[in-house]
């Protein structure tokens, strides 16, 4: 009797564990997500914006590095063979941490994984200014303010989409400025939390 419901619940519980955290399956991955990491919303809507008009991407957004690196280390493959988000964009001076220590956290996680995500370093600064071993994270540069153009150049630049890549209509639900708290993009949803 006893023994017999304890055996129940330890089925109940492998399986509810299993339901929640799913083994990737065989096949191919068709992940198309990317992680933008800025505390300002002007920039991520800046960014999210031109992404958008290039591609169908589904954009999690992080305002620290904390914030940031439970996205990433919270990734769930979509297949065996998952290459994990596209890319990652990464303002290089966040509240909680500098965007290169950031950013080589990532890589190193990546890498572990075997991802073949691609990191940007996305600021106002001129990215030759910034000392090597810093850029040596980033696999390149956004400019702010930066454009389409500038933007698909860059993405072209690293094969992430073709250099006449079709620009895709942008839908907003709900935007709230100076501060975005809830922001949907095509289908995509995420929320940002203010503390």
């Amino acid at each position: 009797g006893q023994r017999q419901i304890s055996q129940i619940n330890q089925q109940l519980l492998s399986f509810v564990k299993s339901a929640r955290d799913p083994q990737p399956i065989k096949g191919t991955c068709s992940c198309n997500k990317v992680l933008v990491v800025d505390d300002e919303a002007i920039n991520i809507m800046a960014i999210t914006n031109i992404l958008q008009l290039i591609n169908s991407f589904e954009i999690f957004f992080a305002n620290n590095a904390q914030q940031a690196l439970q996205y990433v280390f919270g990734f769930k493959k979509c297949v065996e063979s998952c290459q994990g988000y596209k890319m990652a964009i990464v303002d290089l001076n966040l509240p909680d941490s500098d965007g290169a220590t950031l950013a080589e956290e990532m890589k190193q996680f990546f890498m572990l994984q075997s991802f073949s995500t691609k990191i940007f370093a996305y600021t106002g600064d001129d990215f030759s200014s910034i000392p090597s071993e810093k850029q040596k994270y980033f696999n390149d540069c956004f400019q702010k303010p930066t454009s389409l153009e500038k933007v698909r150049q860059m993405l072209a630049k690293h094969d992430m989409v073709s250099e006449k890549s079709i620009i895709k209509p942008v839908s907003y639900t709900h935007l709230t400025l100076p501060t975005i708290y809830s922001v949907q993009i095509s289908v995509v949803a995420v929320s940002l939390k203010q503390k």
